[in-house]
């Protein structure tokens, strides 16, 4: 409840042609967040600049590096709207 934007919030798929990972943006008028998914054994790299302004809320491994996914691991950055 406390992250609206995960719940009722616009989807949009990114990182489309990754063979990695799957990774998807959810937003409101609140608030904005990617979720990033490692599918794979082995470590995934992304751009950075796509969460760069997000402060992660959750993550399988713990504290997450940005641009960076270990085997299997899922993070959500969140960015909040002033």
């Amino acid at each position: 409840r406390k992250h609206s934007e995960l719940t009722d919030g616009d989807y949009t798929e990114v990182l489309h042609e990754h063979s990695q990972i799957f990774a998807y943006r959810r937003k409101n008028d609140r608030a904005e967040a990617v979720i990033l998914i490692n599918m794979s054994c082995e470590p995934a790299y992304y751009e950075a600049g796509l969460c760069s302004a997000g402060v992660q809320i959750a993550g399988t491994h713990g504290k997450s590096r940005k641009g960076f996914l270990r085997p299997l691991e899922a993070v959500i950055y969140e960015e909040v709207k002033l």
